[in-house]
């Protein structure tokens, strides 16, 4: 326990854990024989869990969540084969392109998950989805030898891992083709689009040289549960190496500060309404923590309360 930074990361990465075990016995164990049992875990574990790592796989590549980089990839190899996302792919895609210039309204491909085509017009939704999926792993080796003598270590880890991913998709294939078509090569595929589709609302029609205000925040308290608190979104760009259990208390702080964008633009309705099943559960097993976020919300103008709070 020791090992990890942060006590908030051993709840994702035992789930992550545990979803990737039952990955690995799904391959061990059913064959095409038995079809339908790995096409229902598939079916079911994207929406509900594994499109939610997606987002601690973001974070942990903004903080990693071990003290010691053998564990760091071990677990990268864990995200990869679960999100499609390799280790360091985040790094050199995200951390040192978007958040440098994703403020700025660039075109593409000037940008790696800018919204803005090279005609300098806005990309609608899917195409912006399609293109940030399609382009991921071409925006990341671009941006190896753009910026090759800068991110010289960074990048050979992220040849490595992209090999190793290869090599362990092939494996999985030649053990049980059909169990790892659906595992290791569907889904991966399917969640590296979610990881895309979801962050078009981030920034999409937002241009501005204040980093803060060039972005979309999502106060709801549940969705920043399932995500790791992603919808203090300002927060993360003003700050991106700040551990993600950290956002709520700077993007308060932000506020306190008057650097917070106020207008209601800045601002996106709830989503994931496929969980709503369990929002009871979640209200009972986390409710000192949405009581918190609830206390966060209060603390803005009542137009951006409004979209959160039932209105009193």
């Amino acid at each position: 326990m020791t090992s990890v930074k942060y006590k908030t990361d051993l709840l994702p990465l035992c789930i992550l854990g545990a979803t990737f075990f039952v990955d690995c016995y799904m391959l061990y164990t059913y064959r095409l024989e038995r079809w339908y049992i790995p096409l229902i875990w598939t079916i079911f574990s994207i929406p509900f869990i594994k499109g939610f790592l997606c987002a601690f796989n973001h974070h942990h590549q903004h903080v990693s969540p071990f003290k010691h980089k053998s564990l760091n990839y071990l677990i990268g190899i864990f995200y990869a084969s679960t999100t499609g996302v390799t280790y360091n792919t985040w790094v050199i895609h995200h951390n040192i392109d978007h958040h440098t210039t994703g403020h700025l309204g660039l075109a593409w491909p000037e940008e790696a998950s800018t919204w803005v085509r090279p005609s300098g017009a806005t990309m609608t939704h899917w195409e912006y989805s399609f293109k940030t999926w399609l382009f991921s792993y071409y925006m990341v080796f671009r941006n190896c030898a753009i910026n090759r003598s800068k991110i010289k270590a960074k990048g050979n880890e992220f040849f490595l891992f992209f090999i190793l991913q290869f090599l362990i998709t092939i494996g999985a294939l030649y053990f049980n083709w059909y169990t790892g078509l659906l595992l290791w090569v569907i889904q991966p595929a399917i969640c590296l689009f979610i990881t895309g589709d979801a962050t078009w609302h981030h920034h999409n029609g937002l241009k501005d040289t204040r980093v803060t205000h060039a972005c979309r925040n999502n106060l709801d308290p549940i969705g920043n549960i399932l995500k790791g608190n992603l919808g203090y979104h300002s927060a993360h760009h003003k700050k991106q190496g700040l551990h993600w259990s950290l956002l709520p208390e700077y993007h308060l702080k932000l506020l306190d500060s008057k650097s917070m964008p106020l207008d209601v633009k800045n601002y996106v309705a709830p989503s994931d309404k496929h969980m709503a099943l369990i929002y009871p559960l979640i209200r009972i097993l986390f409710s000192k923590t949405i009581q918190a976020h609830e206390n966060i919300i209060k603390k803005h103008p009542g137009n951006i309360r409004n979209i959160y709070l039932a209105k009193d």
